[in-house]
C-alpha cells in the first residue's frame, strides 16, 4: 500500500494525506482483479454501501460507526493493513465534518428566524384577544376567592381575647367577657352559647358571675355545624373576697400545740392561696411575697394556689411538690393523717 501510495503522490503531485480510503480500497480491489459484486458476495457487505465507500460518500456522522466496520472488512478481504485505511478514514470525515459544520449551523439559523418570524406574525393581538384574556382574569379571580373563602370555612376559626387577662386576679365577682372572631361563628363560654353580646362583625361582650375562689373560664369558637373544629382559649380567674388576714401571732401558737403542721411559703408575687383545714376554710384571700404562714391540722387539709411556682408547701417541715393543671395553671393538693404519717396526693 505504501508503493501505491508514493506512485499516487507523483502523479498527482499531492501529499499522502489527501487519500482517500475509497480511492485505495478501490484501488487494491481493481488491482487483484476483483469486481464491486464478487466483494459484496465475499464481505456480505451491501454492493450499494461499496459503491459509497469507494466514491467516499460515508453520509452523516452517526452512520460513521458502520462505515468503520465496512472498512474493516473490506480491507482485510484485499489483505491490506485496515488499521491505516481506518487512520485515513478517520482523518478524511473529519475533514467532511468541519466543512459541514458552517454550513448546517447557518441552516440552522435561518430557519429557527423563519419560525419566529412566522410566530409573530401569526400571533396578533385583536379585540377578541383582549375580551377572552380580560374574561379570563374575572374568572380566575372569581375562583381564587370562592377557593380562599371555601378553605376558611374548613379551617377553626380565629378568636382573639381581650378580656380577661391571664391569671386574673378579681375583687368582685362580675367578669367582663371581650374579644374578636370570624363573622358567623358560633361563641360558646363554659358551655353556653352566647345569644347576646355577639356583632355581625365577630366582636363580642358579655358578663359573667364569679365564684368565690378559682374560676376556669373556657371560651369556644365554632362555625354552625362544624362544632368538630373550634378554636379554645381557656382563663383562670380568681375572684377573693376582702377579709382581715389573721395575726400571725395567732398561727405561731396554733403550731405549738399541734400534732401536724403546714406551713405555707410564698415567693416572687402575690398569690392567692385557699387552705381547708379540717373541712374549715383558714384561707382565701392573697398572700404576699416573703410572708409565712403556719398551720395546725388533726385529720386533713386541702390548699389551692393560683400561682404553684410562687408558693411552697412544707407539711411537718418537709416540702411537698405542687404539680400545675396543664390547662389552667392552678395546683392543689391534698393530705390526710394516716397512723402517724401524712399522706398528700
Amino acid at each position: 500500500m505504501n508503493k501505491y501510495i508514493k506512485s499516487k503522490e507523483s502523479q498527482n503531485k499531492t501529499s499522502s494525506n489527501m487519500l482517500t480510503p475509497g480511492t485505495i480500497l478501490k484501488h487494491y480491489r481493481e488491482k487483484r482483479g476483483y469486481s464491486i459484486e464478487e466483494v459484496s458476495q465475499s464481505t456480505k457487505i451491501p454492493l450499494e454501501q461499496i459503491k459509497k465507500i469507494e466514491n467516499d460518500e460515508f453520509g452523516d456522522k452517526e452512520k460513521h460507526v458502520f462505515y468503520r466496520g465496512f472498512i474493516q472488512n473490506y480491507a482485510d478481504y484485499l489483505n491490506i493493513d485496515a488499521q491505516k485505511v481506518l487512520a485515513i478514514y478517520r482523518r478524511t470525515t473529519a475533514t467532511q465534518d468541519e466543512e459541514k459544520i458552517p454550513a448546517v449551523k447557518k441552516e440552522n439559523e435561518k430557519k429557527s428566524k423563519e419560525r419566529i418570524e412566522k410566530k409573530f406574525k401569526q400571533f396578533q393581538i385583536t379585540p377578541q384577544l383582549v375580551g377572552l384574556a380580560i374574561i379570563f382574569c374575572l374568572v380566575f379571580v372569581v375562583i381564587g376567592y370562592i377557593f380562599i373563602q371555601l378553605r376558611k370555612f374548613q379551617e377553626p376559626p380565629n378568636l382573639t381575647l381581650t378580656s380577661p387577662e391571664i391569671d386574673a386576679i378579681l375583687y368582685e365577682s362580675a367578669l367582663e367577657i371581650e374579644g374578636e372572631t370570624d363573622p358567623g361563628t358560633v361563641i360558646e363560654i363554659n358551655g353556653e352559647i352566647l345569644e347576646e353580646g355577639l356583632s355581625e362583625d365577630g366582636t363580642f361582650n358579655t358578663e359573667i358571675t364569679l365564684s368565690e375562689g378559682t374560676n376556669i373560664v373556657v371560651i369556644k369558637a365554632y362555625r354552625s355545624n362544624k362544632e368538630d373544629k373550634s378554636t379554645q382559649i381557656t382563663r383562670t380567674v380568681t375572684y377573693v373576697i376582702e377579709r382581715e388576714e389573721p395575726e400571725e401571732e395567732e398561727l405561731v401558737e396554733e403550731e405549738i400545740v399541734s400534732e401536724h403542721t403546714v406551713q405555707i411559703e410564698i415567693v416572687g408575687q402575690d398569690t392567692w392561696i385557699q387552705l381547708i383545714i379540717d373541712k374549715v376554710q383558714k384561707i382565701a384571700y392573697p398572700i404576699k411575697p416573703g410572708k409565712t404562714s403556719i398551720y395546725k391540722f388533726e385529720n386533713e387539709f386541702s390548699l389551692t394556689t393560683g400561682k404553684p411556682r410562687s408558693t411552697k408547701v412544707y407539711v411537718d417541715e418537709k416540702e411537698i411538690e405542687l404539680t400545675p393543671n396543664p390547662q389552667s395553671g392552678i395546683a392543689k393538693v391534698t393530705c390526710n393523717v394516716s397512723g402517724s404519717e401524712v399522706v398528700c396526693d
